[in-house]
């Protein structure tokens, strides 16, 4: 631990900083309504940033790979079909009956409910390998994305207006309802990842290693894939899907600490999702006037990041 003080030292000090910057710029303290508003945004910044974060590091130890994150299961895929189907289908009903918990809370059940389902009548046979996640990820992907598009097709223009704003990353107008719900489902996710970091660590060194270990594999595997997917769920339907936040943030803890204990890259990936998600709501807010979105900034510094590291990978090879 004592090689990680430093680094995680600055980092504890960089998001200090990051955190004064946003919730104080413009004299925010002068103004009660503004501070309110932006301490809303810290809570969801935090939420959203940890379990992005999170969520792709546990997936990378179990599927052994750097490059891969939870949209590979086809998650985001999913978030879009349902609320395309959802708009389509019930847009009035929606508008009138529906209340933003209700439909939280629906989103979320849908999502998870039917990983479950699919993990246990399809995928009881599969060892849980990465080429089988690789390869069921992107069938469903495609699959849901070609019936989403069909959808978004033949929606009237007003109905699909509103469904874009669902589509793309806001954090402007979440309800304080669901937030709270939000922060009721992920806590017991984080602590139950937290306690079992151990496990994950003996996962990452590969199946056989792990069953060498004494580790019941399957088990350990359905168990996180199904934390995983409820933490993808939740960020999802809170603020809307996010693809490169949390491999970027995790990969550059990789860099940064250089080590394979969980606890130090939990906490190291927490602090960089949060830093990364201030500083990208603080462009868009102070730098571009609202011209752009948080999730531009991220996914394109993300993008770059990702093509960084298959270079370096292409010259080990």
């Amino acid at each position: 631990m004592k090689k990680s003080q430093f680094p995680f030292k600055a980092l504890l000090i960089i998001t200090v900083i990051t955190f004064l910057l946003y919730i104080l710029w413009g004299n925010a303290f002068a103004y009660p309504l503004i501070m309110q508003l932006r301490a809303k945004k810290v809570l969801i910044f935090l939420l959203v940033g940890v379990s992005s974060s999170i969520s792709t590091l546990a997936f990378q130890c179990i599927v052994n790979s750097r490059f891969l994150t939870p949209g590979i299961l086809g998650m985001e895929s999913f978030y879009r079909l349902i609320q395309t189907l959802l708009y389509f289908f019930g847009y009035r009903f929606i508008q009138t009956n529906l209340l933003p918990a209700t439909q939280f809370l629906l989103v979320v059940a849908i999502m998870v409910l039917s990983f479950w389902a699919l993990s246990h009548f399809s995928w009881q046979n599969i060892s849980y390998d990465l080429h089988s996640v690789l390869l069921i990820g992107m069938v469903i992907g495609m699959l849901f994305s070609s019936i989403s598009t069909f959808f978004q097709v033949l929606m009237d223009p007003n109905e699909y207006d509103r469904l874009q704003m669902k589509l793309f990353p806001t954090f402007q107008n979440v309800n304080t309802l669901v937030l709270v719900l939000a922060i009721l489902l992920v806590i017991p996710i984080f602590i139950s990842l937290w306690n079992n970091r151990k496990t994950l660590e003996v996962l990452r060194m590969g199946t056989e290693q792990a069953v060498n270990l004494g580790i019941d594999t399957n088990k350990q595997i359905k168990k996180v894939l199904l934390q995983i997917v409820i933490l993808s769920a939740v960020s999802a339907a809170l603020v809307g899907p996010m693809m490169f936040l949390g491999f970027t943030t995790a990969n550059l803890a990789y860099l940064l600490f250089r080590t394979y204990r969980m606890d130090v890259l939990f906490l190291a990936t927490s602090l960089l999702g949060f830093i990364a998600l201030l500083m990208g709501q603080f462009m868009v807010e102070q730098v571009f006037q609202f011209q752009t979105n948080a999730s531009i900034i991220i996914e394109w510094f993300g993008g770059i990041l990702f093509f960084v590291l298959l270079w370096k990978e292409r010259k080990k090879a």
